[in-house]
């Protein structure tokens, strides 16, 4: 479970870079879904990386429309930056339930249902917005997360620096003393309390045969990042 936490916190961190890069570059207008080379299961992620849910292509999405990475665990998908020039004039229309929809429809049951579930595809072929049964689909879009990140209002933006130490060292202390914060990400993750709990201990808490004697593990900005995201959700 800590490896599946630590994947699925490694993609998110990778969508926040990418966001803090493009997202204020004007020369790039969309991104566009990309699968992982080892994507095992045919998901939602197969729908956004090859329906024309905007008009622009399959998989391209405006930037402030595109689907917040990761989009379930382990989820290893990722992003490319498409360019004014490469759309040639498309501009993008909301067409999110018909162009989904008609991306469905060439797909065979089985496949309909390992995105909507059986009971779901029946909603579906009865005309209900395929939306509302998907599996894993949320309506949350690719944001500059780090802009409203408790973190980045520190002003330690490069991990290697002092000052990101430095406010490492005070944001895991408070963490040692926070009470609620394992029931947060329970509720955000979809695991259990006395799990998230034992990993918290692990990580921020207990003491460790390090190199340099028996000790608690040094405090890691990143680390301090990925929790502080995992909270918020």
């Amino acid at each position: 479970m800590a490896e599946r936490i630590a994947r699925t916190e490694a993609a998110r961190a990778w969508a926040d870079g990418f966001a803090e890069k493009y997202m204020d570059d004007d020369s790039v207008v969309a991104f566009q879904w990309k699968l992982a080379s080892r994507h095992p299961k045919f998901n939602i992620c197969d729908l956004y990386a090859e329906a024309n849910l905007y008009g622009l292509g399959k998989g391209i999405y405006p930037k402030n429309a595109t689907p917040r990475l990761p989009v379930h665990p382990h989820c290893l998908c990722h992003l490319a930056p498409v360019y004014r020039s490469e759309l040639k004039g498309k501009k993008a229309v909301d067409q999110l339930e018909e162009g989904g929809r008609a991306w469905l429809e060439k797909q065979s049951l089985y496949h309909r249902q390992q995105i909507l579930g059986i009971a779901g595809c029946k909603s579906y072929e009865r005309g209900a917005d395929w939306r509302t049964m998907a599996r894993n689909y949320s309506p949350k879009v690719m944001q500059s997360r780090t802009k409203h990140d408790i973190i980045k209002a520190s002003g330690a933006l490069n991990p290697f620096s002092n000052r990101a130490t430095e406010h490492a060292v005070r944001y895991y202390e408070e963490i040692r003393h926070r009470k609620t914060d394992a029931i947060r990400i329970a509720q955000n993750t979809g695991f259990r309390a006395q799990d998230i709990q034992a990993i918290k201990d692990y990580i921020f808490v207990e003491e460790h045969d390090l190199v340099d004697g028996h000790r608690r593990f040094y405090e890691d900005y990143e680390m301090a990042q990925s929790w502080q995201r995992l909270i918020e959700g």
